[in-house]
């Protein structure tokens, strides 16, 4: 009989601009794009998941609207955010 293994998980930061909330209530998710190695990366996390250990706002952009689309197509500069004056 072989030793057991316990099992771990590490924790990998994922960090990008948040493009779009999807659904209400426990089957609500938001996607997460980043730019990695120049190519763009999209990830869609459940909000209610005890696999996610903490979400973290670093700054907040101003749009004017609910799902950031458009900004798939952009390119370097443009595909950036204007800071809120809020933040």
């Amino acid at each position: 009989m072989g030793h057991r293994r316990l099992h771990k998980e590490r924790v990998q930061i994922f960090a990008g601009l948040v493009i779009g909330r999807k659904g209400h209530g426990i089957n609500s998710s938001f996607t997460v794009r980043k730019i990695s190695y120049g190519e763009g990366v999209e990830r869609v996390f459940p909000v209610h998941t005890p696999r996610i250990a903490k979400i973290e706002v670093t700054n907040r952009g101003k749009v004017r609207r609910a799902k950031l689309n458009y900004l798939r197509s952009r390119v370097g500069k443009r595909a950036t955010l204007v800071k809120s004056a809020d933040a």
